[in-house]
């Protein structure tokens, strides 16, 4: 599972983080659009490495679950899965080519406190993901 972030802007143009965390360089304001989508919208997102750490979160995401970037970016995505078995699920959906449409998941966030969500993700041809 990942996600799609930004990084800051750069001399030049946008630095993007691909889907897989690739960093790649992007002119125009397309880039300077989607970093303030991702970062400043509503759902929350967050870019997953291929081995399930969480490389980067959006600012929903992490006060949904109350971390700071700090405490939450490099562990793994699992940690936060209240069943084992929904996260199983997800990446065995995944790896048969399935999309996940509203998948009811329940989250623990940092107070202890369980947050029911609905993920959607569609895994791409290139083998990578977009997460909300």
């Amino acid at each position: 599972m990942k996600k799609t972030s930004t990084s800051r802007a750069g001399q030049g143009g946008s630095k993007v983080v691909g889907l897989d965390g690739s960093r790649f360089v992007r002119n125009g304001s397309d880039a300077a659009d989607f970093e303030d989508f991702f970062e400043n919208g509503s759902l929350a997102l967050h870019i997953v490495g291929p081995d399930g750490t969480i490389m980067h979160a959006n600012k929903a995401e992490l006060e949904l679950l109350g971390y700071p970037a700090e405490e939450y970016v490099g562990r793994s995505i699992a940690d936060f899965y209240v069943e084992r078995d929904s996260i199983d699920d997800i990446l065995a959906r995944l790896t048969r080519g399935e999309k996940i449409n509203k998948f009811p998941a329940r989250l623990r966030a940092k107070d202890g406190s369980i947050k029911h969500v609905e993920i959607t993700l569609k895994w791409t041809v290139s083998g990578r993901s977009i997460h909300p």
